[in-house]
Formats: C-alpha cells, sequence, structure tokens
C-alpha cells in the first residue's frame, strides 16, 4: 500500500514539473519592453558591467522606468528579420527599442532594478522605422 502511494505521489510531482517546463518554454513572451534613455558602463566590471535605463510606458515618471543590471551572463542580441544575432554591451544606443527577459524579482526602488537575462535590440536608435 506505502509503495503505490510513494509511487503516485511521484508521477504527480513528475508530471506538475513537465507541465511548469512546458509552460515556461511556451511564455517566450518578455518581462519588460521599452526605449533606452541611458547607458551606463561601469569602470570596474567584477560585478556587473553597467547598467540601461529603459522607458517602459513611454514617460519620464520614475515608476515608468526600469534599470536593467546587465552581467556577465546577460546574452544581447540584435534582432534582423526573422532572425537575430549576438552584440556586444557597448554596441547598445540610446533610443534603441529593446525588449528584456530578467531573473528573479524586480527591486523595490524608484526607478525598479532587476538583473537582465537577456536582451533583444528590436529596432536601433538610427532606424528610419523607430521615429513616430
Amino acid at each position: 500500500m506505502r509503495t503505490n502511494g510513494f509511487k503516485q505521489i511521484t508521477l504527480l510531482a513528475l508530471a506538475l514539473v513537465a507541465l511548469g517546463l512546458q509552460s515556461w518554454a511556451i511564455n517566450d513572451r518578455p518581462d519588460f519592453r521599452g526605449k533606452i534613455a541611458q547607458i551606463h558602463i561601469n569602470i570596474d566590471q567584477a560585478k556587473s558591467l553597467g547598467t540601461v535605463l529603459i522607458k517602459v510606458n513611454g514617460k519620464a515618471r520614475p515608476q515608468d522606468k526600469l534599470i536593467l543590471i546587465i552581467t556577465k551572463e546577460t546574452h544581447i542580441y540584435q534582432q534582423s528579420g526573422e532572425g537575430r544575432h549576438e552584440i556586444k554591451y557597448q554596441e547598445l544606443q540610446f533610443g534603441d527599442l529593446i525588449e528584456a527577459h530578467v531573473t528573479g524579482h524586480v527591486m523595490e526602488s524608484l526607478p525598479g532594478q532587476v538583473v537582465a537575462a537577456e536582451i533583444v535590440a528590436l529596432k536601433r536608435s538610427g532606424d528610419v522605422s523607430l521615429a513616430k
């Protein structure tokens, strides 16, 4: 009897883990999207490469801004057509429209701060299509 109960609990746990992984893989939507308002490159890059301040709603209010902390583990890409290629942190530009996937929770500060796992530059600041 105990063995059957243990097997059922184990199977249930494995099913829940599989469903969680499946929903994570399906949810490829970014956590944040906005335009770069400021870029800071750290001189001492032992802890992080720097930060990127984005405006998430196109407004200048502190609650509409977010600081993305860029680490050595952050992957940065440039979207080009249907594909994308990796770029360096230093290639990001003021005004670029980006999407960001983050790790962990946003720190309670104004503006909020969070570590970026991945950044995708959708439109470069020099693109004509970026202007409205």
